[in-house]
């Protein structure tokens, strides 16, 4: 078996592992868990405080993979609709009060450019990073990978080759590299939806190395010869990584409650961080995906009811 073939056979296991588990990233696999409530995007305070809901995305009733775009004015996330599978997922971007919400063509996982004028995306179609112009909607294959993300400040682009390998490209030169030195990955597969510190220089990735053992970790954008460091033990893989504002939290979401119900936690980016649940949160609910706004001061937050 090729190593794309291998890489891409790991895409899949890690998908059907999501479909399992009730999460909301992208997945292929029909049977997804019925809904009580269709997925919305609710906010709350940074403190937990004010939690309600403030943007239902029309006919899209799971959604996932929630960005700020890097100017702050709109949302960007991935949906589908009724009874669909995670592989006809769509790009979507809505204003911050949920009006004007624009469907940018099928893919997963978007990601504006810094001008925004173009989102790069993963294709289902041969699992591969794609960037599409806004304006006209013309489209190009970047290469065969998965997980996409766009930094926010400059024209770089991050995603995952071969399971484990994490590249950087220049989307203007061209430029590809590996973030860790002579390509030399300590994981055997590193899980979708990474994040950039909103200054561009830090990655947030989740990786399972491999004697199974899955992480969180922060990588200087440079190189890990530059930092690497791991933060603390995941029990299961998370649907997404998110960098506050201020560079020094990262979020993301694990089903460790007694209901089982997926919830948010944050984690310090220094080494041996200890998770906290983040208050505020209904138990009941299944918390996918997260977006700081107001300078760190609000969250805006997936949501919904198995």
């Amino acid at each position: 078996m090729t190593a794309q073939r291998v890489a891409r056979a790991a895409i899949l296991l890690l998908i059907v592992v999501a479909t399992i588990s009730g999460g909301a990233s992208p997945v292929v696999a029909q049977g997804l868990t019925a809904l009580k409530t269709p997925a919305a995007i609710y906010e709350m305070n940074e403190d937990g405080t004010g939690w309600k809901k403030v943007i239902s995305p029309g006919d899209f009733t799971r959604i996932g993979s929630l960005r700020l775009v890097p100017d702050g004015s709109r949302l960007c996330f991935d949906g589908i609709k009724k009874d669909e599978p995670w592989s006809a997922a769509v790009l979507l971007s809505c204003r911050l009060d949920g009006s004007d919400l624009n469907v940018h063509g099928a893919g997963a996982m978007p990601n504006f450019s810094p001008d925004l004028k173009k989102i790069s995306y993963c294709s289902y179609t041969e699992y591969g990073v794609r960037i599409r112009s806004v304006g006209d909607g013309q489209d190009s294959a970047v290469e065969e990978g998965w997980g996409v993300q766009w930094c926010p400040v400059s024209n770089q682009i991050v995603y995952v080759v071969n399971g484990g390998s994490v590249i950087i490209r220049d989307v203007d030169t061209g430029e590809r590299r590996s973030l860790f030195p002579d390509g030399g990955s300590p994981y055997q597969s590193v899980f979708w939806n990474m994040a950039w510190s909103h200054d561009g220089k830090q990655l947030a990735i989740q990786g399972q190395r491999p004697d199974g053992t899955k992480e969180i970790a922060v990588v200087d954008a440079q190189g890990a010869e530059f930092r690497f460091a791991v933060v603390c033990p995941l029990k299961t893989p998370s649907n997404f990584l998110a960098f506050h504002p201020n560079g020094r939290t990262i979020a993301f979401q694990s089903n460790v409650t007694a209901n089982k119900c997926s919830q948010l936690f944050t984690v310090g980016v220094e080494a041996g961080s200890e998770p906290k649940r983040m208050p505020g949160q209904p138990e009941d609910f299944d918390n996918v995906s997260l977006a700081w706004i107001d300078g760190g001061r609000k969250v805006r937050v997936v949501s919904q009811q198995r």
